[in-house]
């Protein structure tokens, strides 16, 4: 790789630190059930994943000298932690998720035992 496209590389490094703090912040937001900002943060994360994917196109098809490949290694290793965080930020939501299905799902039943319960004079009230 020619010292014109080292720039990729510490793009590539940039973003993979971004979406990284960016994960962080969509868990901290997350565990605090702040939806509307957690849908902000999406944005952001679908914009730098697709950044991301361009140029690891790029990158990843040319020789890299010494330095360069130790780069593209921690670049590696970054957004191997990042696939992490995302799957633990999924887990996070699913479970919120849950926990709403099952709440919405005992309010729903307590409703209809509430309809079909008899008055004094044995009447369905």
């Amino acid at each position: 790789m020619a010292e014109s496209e080292i720039s990729p590389l510490k793009q590539l490094s940039g973003l993979s630190k971004s979406l990284f703090k960016l994960l962080d912040e969509e868990f901290e937001l997350l565990s605090g059930r702040d939806f509307l900002s957690v849908e902000e943060i999406q944005v952001q994360k679908v914009e730098r994943m697709q950044e991301l994917d361009a140029l690891w196109k790029s990158v990843g098809s040319s020789e890299l000298s010494g330095e360069e490949s130790v780069l593209f290694d921690e670049i590696r290793t970054k957004l191997e932690e990042c696939r992490d965080k995302h799957l633990r930020n999924d887990i996070l939501l699913k479970k919120q998720m849950e926990i709403t299905k099952n709440l919405i799902s005992v309010l729903t039943n307590r409703n209809e035992l509430q309809t079909n319960v008899y008055n004094k004079l044995g009447k369905l009230s």
